[in-house]
């Protein structure tokens, strides 16, 4: 599977995405941090250095059914449609 990860189309999500330019010293201590083209600050993390604490907490707050889902949660896609097809326009 690892192999085959450079042909997936997923591989490219990054392309087009400029970063952060980061200047370290001899320690690795920063020193400078520049703005990615569209100016704003923007450091590339592998998900192995991203602590699982924090990628749970946001699977919390964004898609707690994120494991339980094909990509795509079916309930919250039918209350989309509901909501489209209610006036209230509110969604939630």
């Amino acid at each position: 599977l690892i192999a085959l990860a450079p042909s997936l189309p997923f591989s490219k999500v990054l392309d087009g995405i400029s970063f952060s330019r980061e200047i370290y010293d001899r320690n690795q201590t920063l020193l400078r941090l520049t703005l990615s083209g569209d100016e704003k600050y923007r450091i590339f993390s592998r998900l192995e250095e991203i602590h699982p604490q924090f990628i749970q907490s946001v699977l919390l707050l964004e898609d707690q059914y994120f494991y339980y889902h094909p990509g795509v949660n079916p309930l919250a896609l039918g209350r989309a449609l509901l909501s489209l097809s209610d006036d209230s326009g509110r969604s939630g």
